[in-house]
């Protein structure tokens, strides 16, 4: 299970309490924060899977996802992240 996620201009990072702390090039970065299923649009779709990374449910998310997923950029996916999502489908 993914317990952390933090990023930076070179590189993702990816810790895991089952395995360890995983290091990603910047190439997964190259989508957009809030997208992510990488269909070039922020909607309900991704929404649903933010709440469902949170919830622990459907499969562990990607390094991009994780990345997506933390709107904020503070190191973990929850609730907040969800309502900036929110905030920018809303206008």
């Amino acid at each position: 299970m993914c317990s952390g996620v933090a990023a930076d201009e070179n590189y993702i990072y990816v810790a895991s309490d089952v395995f360890g702390l995983y290091i990603y090039q910047n190439d997964l970065l190259t989508g957009v924060k809030g997208d992510l299923d990488r269909d070039g649009a922020i909607d309900v779709t991704d929404v649903i899977r933010v709440i469902n990374i949170i919830l622990g449910l459907g499969p562990e998310p990607t390094a991009y996802e994780s990345w997506a997923a933390d709107y904020d950029n503070d190191g973990s996916i929850n609730v907040i992240d969800v309502v900036l999502i929110v905030n920018v489908i809303l206008g």
